[in-house]
């Protein structure tokens, strides 16, 4: 078996969006992948907010979200299992800086053997629309 990564859109309405994101993995660490690309949505948003994340991650690994640049900017980092509600204090912007096109991305860490999975429901606000 590879690695698999299964990006599932919940919801893609005017202004919100919702993905929930499965990755299982058995030879190595996911790489940097893009889970949310602009382009594939309706309306066409400029940026995303994120406003609220659920997850469950094996014990192994560490799973980001980066936030697509130059140079990859991490936005957020979960391990274990929870939920996390940034629309309450301070929903998280991209501040990615140089190279910036909006994309959202996920990768993990910590991968040694065996077979690791995570699985991810993010709220996203679309920008600009």
């Amino acid at each position: 078996m590879a690695n698999s990564l299964t990006v599932q859109t919940l919801l893609d309405g005017y202004r919100n969006t919702v993905l929930n994101v499965v990755g299982v993995l058995d030879t190595s660490d996911l790489a940097a992948t893009d889970i949310a690309v602009l382009a594939n949505f309706t309306p066409i948003p400029t940026d995303w907010r994120i406003d609220e994340v659920e997850f469950t991650v094996s014990s192994q690994i560490v799973v980001q979200l980066l936030w697509k640049a130059t140079t990859d900017v991490v936005a957020a980092t979960f391990y274990q299992a929870g939920e996390i509600d940034y629309a309450e204090h301070s929903p998280l912007l991209n501040n990615a800086g140089a190279g910036k096109n909006g994309t959202l991305r996920v990768k993990t860490t910590g991968w040694a053997s065996g077979i690791q999975a995570f699985t991810l429901l993010i709220h996203l606000v679309k920008m600009g629309v």
